[in-house]
Protein backbone atom coordinates (compact mmCIF):
# COMPACT_ATOMS: atom_id res chain seq x y z
CA UNK A 1 0.00 0.00 0.00
CA UNK A 2 2.62 2.42 0.72
CA UNK A 3 4.67 2.19 -3.25
CA UNK A 4 1.03 2.56 -4.65
CA UNK A 5 0.78 5.59 -3.10
CA UNK A 6 3.94 7.00 -3.27
CA UNK A 7 3.77 6.19 -7.03
CA UNK A 8 0.53 8.46 -6.82
CA UNK A 9 2.46 10.66 -5.17
CA UNK A 10 5.16 11.04 -7.43
CA UNK A 11 2.36 11.31 -10.37
CA UNK A 12 1.04 14.04 -8.80
CA UNK A 13 4.20 15.91 -8.57
CA UNK A 14 5.02 15.20 -12.05
CA UNK A 15 2.02 16.85 -13.64
CA UNK A 16 2.35 19.43 -11.54
CA UNK A 17 5.51 20.25 -13.01
CA UNK A 18 4.12 19.85 -16.50
CA UNK A 19 1.48 22.21 -15.48
CA UNK A 20 3.91 25.00 -13.72
CA UNK A 21 6.42 24.25 -17.45
CA UNK A 22 3.19 25.09 -19.43
CA UNK A 23 2.00 27.97 -17.40
CA UNK A 24 5.48 29.62 -17.69
CA UNK A 25 5.78 28.74 -21.32
CA UNK A 26 1.99 30.02 -22.03
CA UNK A 27 2.87 33.61 -19.92
CA UNK A 28 6.47 33.67 -22.23
CA UNK A 29 4.94 33.20 -25.61
CA UNK A 30 1.94 36.11 -24.92
CA UNK A 31 5.22 38.50 -23.62
CA UNK A 32 6.85 37.52 -27.10
CA UNK A 33 3.58 37.96 -29.08
CA UNK A 34 2.69 41.48 -27.21
CA UNK A 35 6.52 42.69 -27.78
CA UNK A 36 6.03 41.82 -31.82
CA UNK A 37 2.76 43.44 -31.77
CA UNK A 38 3.76 46.79 -30.31
CA UNK A 39 7.23 46.60 -32.97
CA UNK A 40 5.12 46.04 -35.53
CA UNK A 41 2.21 48.44 -35.33
CA UNK A 42 4.84 51.05 -33.30
CA UNK A 43 7.00 51.44 -36.19
CA UNK A 44 6.73 53.87 -39.35
CA UNK A 45 5.36 52.32 -42.69
CA UNK A 46 8.68 52.65 -43.95
CA UNK A 47 10.22 50.60 -41.71
CA UNK A 48 8.04 47.34 -42.38
CA UNK A 49 9.08 45.34 -45.44
CA UNK A 50 7.26 44.85 -48.30
CA UNK A 51 4.64 47.99 -47.04
CA UNK A 52 4.14 50.76 -48.97
CA UNK A 53 5.37 54.06 -47.71
CA UNK A 54 2.12 56.48 -47.89
CA UNK A 55 3.57 59.35 -46.38
CA UNK A 56 6.72 59.56 -48.80
CA UNK A 57 5.33 58.09 -52.30
CA UNK A 58 3.22 61.00 -53.23
CA UNK A 59 4.86 63.87 -55.12
CA UNK A 60 5.39 67.36 -53.06
CA UNK A 61 2.61 69.98 -53.57
CA UNK A 62 2.55 72.43 -55.91
CA UNK A 63 4.52 75.26 -55.26
CA UNK A 64 3.25 78.94 -56.91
Amino acid sequence: MKSKMDLLIYLFAAIGLCAVVYGGWHIYQEHVALEQQRAFFGSPPSSIPGMPDAFHDAPPPHQP
